[in-house]
């Protein structure tokens, strides 16, 4: 199984539409099955090297909001985003 940090960084390279989409549904079911702390930090770090600013925020209001409970999670949702 693939870490999550390797995804982030093969989905920092990728050019083709497709294959993106498909690295982003995989990055997408890790961070909804769960990360331990020391895998959410290692995976903010990889996105900050991933070249993507604007994609990398999108992941790392994932990874924050997988780590927080529902509640607070839910209200953040709610926030606009400047980069949607």
């Amino acid at each position: 199984m693939a870490e999550i940090q390797e995804l982030i960084q093969k989905w920092g390279t990728m050019g083709a539409y497709t294959e993106r989409k498909k690295l982003q549904e995989k990055l997408d079911k890790k961070i909804e099955n769960g990360l331990t702390k020391t895998q959410a930090v290692k995976s903010l770090k990889a996105l900050n090297k991933a070249g993507d600013q604007e994609a990398a925020h999108i992941y790392a209001d994932k990874i924050l909001c997988a780590m927080v409970d529902d509640e607070i999670s839910d209200a953040f949702e709610e926030i606009g985003k400047w980069y949607a």
